[in-house]
C-alpha cells in the first residue's frame, strides 16, 4: 500500500501475503496478485482508555500457522503481549501476555480488590482461581517503579512512584487523571 509503512511480511498457505504496517498500526491482507483484500486490526493504535485488542502498536513479525496469523508489536509495554487472529476473519483468537519488568517494577495489586491489578501501564482484571488475567484499559498518565491505590471520599487514586511521585486518579473509564 502506498500510505502504509511496511514493517513484516508472512505468506498465507493459501497464497495470500500479510503485511505489518507500522504507520497505520494494522496488518494489510493481499491476494496472490497484490490486490488488496482487507485489514486485521484497527487503525489508531493503543491509546489510553479501554482495553481493545483489536489495536496494535507498531506491528512487525508475522507467520501464519495453522489458520492463525501471529502478530508481534515492536516496543508495545501496554501491555506486552504475542497475538493470533483468524488469518481468514481477522478475529482475535489468542493472546498472550508477557512479563513485567525485572521484580515486577511498574506493578500494583488493589488490597481492596484482588481482581484488580496493575502492570505494564495497563489495568488487568485478574482471577486468581482460574490463574488469568485480562487487560481492562491502557491507564495512560504517568508511569514508574510501582503503583498504590488509595481511595478518599468515594473515589481511587494511584500513587506512582520511582523517580519521582505522581497521584492521579483512577477514573471510570478506566485512565489516568494527572
Amino acid at each position: 500500500s502506498p500510505e502504509g509503512q511496511p514493517n513484516g511480511l508472512a505468506a498465507g498457505p493459501d497464497g495470500r501475503f500479510f503485511v505489518s504496517d507500522a504507520k497505520d498500526e494494522l496488518v494489510r491482507v493481499f491476494d496472490p496478485k497484490g490486490k488488496s483484500l482487507s485489514v486485521v486490526g484497527k487503525p489508531g493504535g493503543v491509546k489510553p482508555g479501554p482495553y481493545d485488542p483489536l489495536k496494535f502498536h507498531h506491528p512487525s513479525g508475522l507467520t501464519v500457522s495453522n489458520g492463525l496469523l501471529w502478530v508481534t508489536e515492536d516496543d508495545r509495554w501496554q501491555p506486552k503481549r504475542l497475538a493470533a487472529f483468524d488469518a481468514t476473519t481477522g478475529e482475535v483468537r489468542k493472546e498472550y501476555f508477557g512479563p513485567t519488568n525485572y521484580g515486577a517494577q511498574g506493578a500494583g495489586m488493589d488490597p481492596l480488590d484482588e481482581s484488580q491489578w496493575i502492570g505494564q501501564g495497563t489495568l488487568f482484571k485478574v482471577d486468581m482461581k482460574e490463574r488469568k488475567a485480562t487487560p481492562v484499559s491502557v491507564l495512560g498518565g504517568e508511569s514508574g517503579r510501582r503503583h498504590t491505590y488509595y481511595r478518599q471520599d468515594g473515589r481511587t487514586f494511584i500513587i506512582t512512584s520511582g523517580k519521582a511521585t505522581y497521584v492521579q486518579e483512577l477514573l471510570p473509564n478506566g485512565t489516568l487523571k494527572h
